[in-house]
């Protein structure tokens, strides 16, 4: 599914391009991932579990594309890819295609910029274009960051994974679940 181009000034004053996902994005988003990753724990891998198969990425973004309801969102500041969300609905059955996950990152230089709230304004609308009903997400519960955005839009905690995820120190963190209707 492709996502229309906009352009949005952060609170900076810089502009910010957001459109949907290219095949040519397929490095910069991983080198995204590989600057979000060192970053901060807040992501399901470490740096050193993310391979760099450069096809399965172009592979993935043509499949996002050609999806009826699958979209990804990109925000490119000065060139570089900064930020993205990506919804997917929950399952393809019929019992679960009103729902869908979405995920955002941002790199940690344009952390308190507006691009969270830019991008989940846009993934939200998107959403609710191609018919999705409820969306959906898992948050570490010390990301006190993206839990305020995401109650800023409406989402509420609906459940907890307690010990989701376990850190290299030996140390768990919780993870909150939250859902918001369409």
């Amino acid at each position: 599914m492709n996502v229309c181009e906009c352009v949005i000034s952060c609170k900076s004053g810089d502009q910010v391009i957001y459109r949907g996902v290219k095949k040519e994005d397929a490095e910069a988003l991983y080198q995204h991932q590989c600057t979000i990753a060192q970053e901060t724990y807040f992501t399901s891998l470490y740096p050193e579990e993310l391979l760099y198969n450069i096809e399965r990425k172009v592979e993935r973004i043509k499949e996002i594309q050609n999806h009826p309801v699958h979209f990804q969102i990109v925000a490119i500041n000065d060139g570089k890819i900064v930020g993205q969300a990506e919804v997917r609905v929950v399952k393809n059955h019929l019992k679960y295609k009103h729902r869908a996950n979405i995920g955002i990152s941002i790199d940690k230089d344009h952390w308190g910029m507006g691009i969270g709230s830019s991008l989940m304004k846009l993934a939200l609308h998107q959403a609710k274009e191609n018919g999705l009903e409820q969306m959906e997400l898992g948050v570490y519960a010390d990301n006190e960051r993206a839990i305020h955005l995401y109650q800023k839009y409406g989402f509420e905690q609906c459940g907890i994974w307690k010990n989701a995820f376990k850190l290299k120190d030996g140390t768990y963190r919780d993870e909150i679940l939250m859902s918001k209707i369409l």
